[in-house]
């Protein structure tokens, strides 16, 4: 009964997810620039937005094998 539960409450969960990620792309692409960068941008890409946003330095600060930690200055 417990291993039921949890595996409803992870499914759940889940779809909360991907729903909320499915309305924030939408969101995004009906914006005037409609980039839709998300998590998974990527720092070549990353660079070109914030660059094309009128900043002029952007340099990667540090990093952890999981997160990249980026820095845009005007």
């Amino acid at each position: 009964m417990l291993l039921s539960r949890r595996i409803r409450r992870y499914q759940l969960s889940s779809n909360v997810l991907v729903l909320n990620r499915l309305r924030a792309l939408r969101t995004s692409l009906s914006q005037e620039v409609g980039t839709a960068l998300g998590a998974q941008a990527g720092e070549a890409r990353l660079r070109e937005v914030v660059l094309g946003g009128g900043f002029i330095r952007f340099r990667r600060a540090t990093e952890t094998p999981f997160n990249l930690i980026l820095e845009a200055k005007p």
